[in-house]
This record gives structure tokens, sequence and C-alpha cells, in this order.
């Protein structure tokens, strides 16, 4: 566990970049990408890691590159990152005082900052941290200016402002950035400066993120991608990230009967349960608000169905054999996607409880942001990491230029509870 003096150390490298642009930029291209950086104890060779070996090689391969690292190195990363959030729902759950957070860090893979508003907290809550993790040294803290509860509360003064129609301008969502140690305010991208000034001198810890587009990924298109998707070819047994309709298949769950349903996104048709020209089955359930956007089908004789979802065509059987129970992760640790239209598409989280008005509906909650933005008739995938479900993809947000603002999914624990069903963890 190690303790950085962060502001400091970033003010020396804007002094020592600032003094060598001038005679770098001819000689280097702007877009040159930075050497990677991983914790030591996150390397090949460090501390044993449990479980990594058997960590899927494609899964291994995407974590390993968000980070421009290789495969073996991502193997420990997914474990590490499972770890981490399970610590991460068990101090939201008790905080310690003065707890203002747990990421991982965006500029070095691996590494955990646990922040607090004192160093004597940050000590306490980083020492609690470490000694449940098997890479206790990738462990460091940061002390802030405002807890997480107090940011919690400015946000919901802002979202209870907002409802009354008391600010310069509508707020689309809102969500605490732990990194940041701000409250974020997504904005039309219309707003204006003067209005977003406005608002800052109201609130204080408060950054803004234009938002151009929100909307939910249906669209009766299919690729092929060389896995059981192509036409004529059938996903038999059926899977998550399998072509259901206009959308994709999240995970298959049972109900308290035990007979077998598809799960997807509600806002997908609640008709058109087709794959590849064949009939899946008929809508169950269905929930499409607060913090839930699912559905659940029915599996027609004929088809089977196993716990397995589709990561790519290298691994059309990737098992789901666990449920996360979290419906907040830390932000930075990476899940996968998968989907119809992208395919195997692997990011990180960018934040794990996000509330507010998507597609035009309102009051939407607890809601999970990540950067691996989807396409359309992606709608209703599964997004799993290390054998483990977690979500069910819902949307992308985009800025004006057309570029990824953020993707959003509801938790399966959620999912799970509004559609009385469990997701299958066995064949």
């Amino acid at each position: 566990m190690r303790h950085t003096n962060r502001s400091a150390l970033l003010a020396a490298i804007l002094s020592l970049s600032l003094g060598l642009a001038a005679t770098t930029a001819a000689a280097e291209p702007a877009t040159r990408p930075a050497a990677p950086r991983a914790s030591a104890a996150l390397l090949v060779g460090g501390p044993h890691l449990p479980d990594a070996a058997r960590v899927d090689a494609a899964e291994a391969a995407a974590v390993g590159g968000l980070h421009g690292l290789p495969a073996p190195v991502g193997r420990r990363l997914v474990v590490h990152h499972r770890e981490v959030n399970d610590l991460y729902a068990e101090l939201l759950a008790d905080p310690p005082p003065g707890f203002a957070g747990l990421w991982m860090d965006e500029e070095t893979a691996g590494e955990v900052v646990v922040a607090a508003t004192g160093s004597a907290s940050a000590n306490a809550a980083a020492s609690r941290v470490a000694g449940r993790l098997s890479l206790p040294d990738t462990v460091t803290t940061r002390v802030v200016e405002a807890s997480r509860n107090e940011l919690e509360t400015l946000r919901r003064r802002i979202e209870r402002d907002a409802e009354t129609g008391g600010l310069a301008s509508p707020v689309l969502g809102t969500y605490v950035d732990e990194p940041s140690n701000f409250v974020v305010v997504n904005v039309p991208a219309t707003t204006t400066d003067e209005d977003l000034a406005a608002m800052s001198r109201s609130y204080g810890r408060v950054r803004f993120e234009p938002i151009a587009t929100m909307t939910d990924d249906a669209i009766p298109a299919v690729k092929a991608d060389g896995t059981c998707q192509a036409v004529p070819t059938q996903c038999n047994p059926l899977r998550g990230g399998a072509v259901i309709g206009s959308c994709t298949i999240g995970f298959i769950a049972k109900n308290a009967a035990g007979t077998r349903r598809v799960i997807s996104a509600g806002h997908c048709s609640n008709t058109n349960f087709n794959h590849n020209g064949t009939a899946i089955g008929s809508l169950v359930a269905e929930r499409y608000g607060g913090s839930v956007d699912a559905q659940t089908v029915s599996i027609n004789s004929g088809w089977q169905s196993r716990n397995w979802v589709i990561n790519g065509a290298g691994n059309q059987k990737y098992a789901i054999t666990s449920v996360s129970a979290n419906t907040n992760l830390a932000t930075g640790t990476a899940l996968c996607r998968y989907g119809k239209t992208s395919f195997l598409s692997c990011g990180k989280v960018k934040n794990g409880s996000w509330s507010g008005t998507f597609d035009n509906v309102s009051g939407w909650t607890n809601m999970l942001l990540t950067d691996n933005c989807a396409e359309g008739g992606d709608s209703g995938g599964p997004y799993f990491a290390d054998n483990r479900a977690h979500s069910v993809h819902k949307g992308t947000s985009r800025n004006l230029l057309g570029g990824c603002s953020w993707a959003i999914s509801s938790y399966v624990k959620n999912v799970q509870t509004a559609l009385s069903v469990t997701i299958l963890t066995a064949p």
C-alpha cells in the first residue's frame, strides 16, 4: 500500500511536458500511444493470483489490450478486478469514516486507488482493502475534499432542483465521479457557457458532460462474424449474444419452477422473437423503467439452452458460472459485452450508478455506464467478466461529433428481482 502526492506529481509532469512540447511536436505525432504501464505486482511472475490461469483467452487478450498489455497480464487483470469489485461493494455497504471512493487508476493498470477526506481515514480504508486482495501492493491512497456521502447529497440536491425546473439548463443525468471527486451532470450539448457557469456557482463541486443523443440500440440487422449467428446456421442451444429479433439475447434464466427463459432488453420488440427465421418463443414479462430495461421470453420446443454467452468465434460456449450481486461497480474495472452487431467489445466501467433521462424516458436509476459503446441491434446483449454475469445492454450516449460518451446497461441483480428469474449458472 502506498500514499502518493498526486497533485505535486501531476504538476511536475505538466511542467516538464510544457517545456518539452516545442522540441518534440515536430519529431513525434500527437497521437503516439504512451508505453503501457502496469503495477509491478500485476505482471506475470508477481504474487500468485488464484484462478488467473482459467480466464478465457479472448477475454484476457481484450482486457489486456485495453491497457496495451499482453494476454497473460490480462488474465491477472480480470481476476484482480473481480476481487476489487467485491471489496468495493463491501465498502459501499459499510463505508469507513470519510470514505470517498475506490477505483482503478487510469494511468497504471492494476493500481487500486482508495480515497478519503483525511490521510488517517484513507490509510485505514486502504489497509482494509489491501488486507483482502491477492495483490495488496497495488493499493494506493488519495486524500480528497469531499466524501462520497457529501457528493451523493449534492447529487440529490441537483436532481431535486432539476425536477422543480429551478436550473439554468435541463439535466439529463447525474453521477458521482469518484476519481475527480465531483458530481458529473449530463446536460444537452447545446447548453450555453453562461448557463453552465451559473450552475457551477450554485453547486460548486460539479462538472458537466454534454450529451447530444441517448438512444436504445435496437435494429433488425445481423452481421456475420464466424459464429453460430450466421444465416443459415442456428445458435441452438440458445445462449447470450445470439440474435433475437431486432436485438441480442443477454442470458438464459429460469423461473422458480425451473422453466427456462431468454433475457433481452425490455425496449425490444414484444412480438419479433425470431432467430434466423425460427421463432424462439413469446413474451413472458417485461420491465421498462426504474433500474431495469429487460424482458423474458419463453423457449419453444425444439430449442435447447445453456449457460453460455458468445465470446467471439473462438469461444461460443463461454460459461456463465456465477451472477454478480453488485449494483455498483468500481470505475475502471473491465467488462466485456457481446452484441449481434458490434460482436465482442471489452471496455471499462465509467460509472457504477447513473440516474437520469434516457431516450426521452425519465426516472432511470442505478444504471451501469461503460466506455465500450454499442451499435443498433446490440440491445439486450450480455456484459460479463471472469465467467460472471453483470448486466444487460440498453443503449448508447453520444456527443455532437457522434463519438461515444458511454454505454448504459441494467444490473442483472435488478433484472432478476424485477422479472422473478435466476440467471443460469450451470448447463
